[in-house]
């Protein structure tokens, strides 16, 4: 398991209903504009950006691993539980990485 916790990042929670997507990515856009600042080249515990289809739905942390090029990618996956793929991979797995963030602190 890899939270942000490991990278020394403690974040807010944020009150919403995780089954209401849009909720969800609106809180996650309000949050970026405001604590989260976009990075071309992502390091160990940035913010990947996921989209499946035309908008952003899923997001994971970014890992880097020396046996992997272009690093790794952790997130949950649904009736698997945290699954760590390769970047290269995500297209196979139905997932184009958008944008990464990073916390500001």
């Amino acid at each position: 398991w890899v939270s942000l916790a490991d990278f020394g990042r403690e974040l807010p929670e944020m009150a919403i209903d995780p089954d209401d997507l849009r909720a969800c990515l609106r809180a996650f856009r309000d949050e970026c504009d405001s604590r989260w600042q976009p990075v071309a080249e992502p390091i160990d515990g940035d913010v990947v950006l996921l989209r499946s289809g035309r908008y952003a739905s899923h997001c994971g942390i970014f890992v880097f691993a020396k046996d992997l090029a272009g690093g790794a990618v952790a997130h949950c996956e649904r009736g698997c539980g945290v699954v760590v793929a390769p970047r290269r991979r995500l297209p196979a797995l139905g997932y184009q990485h958008q944008s990464f963030y990073r916390w500001r602190d």
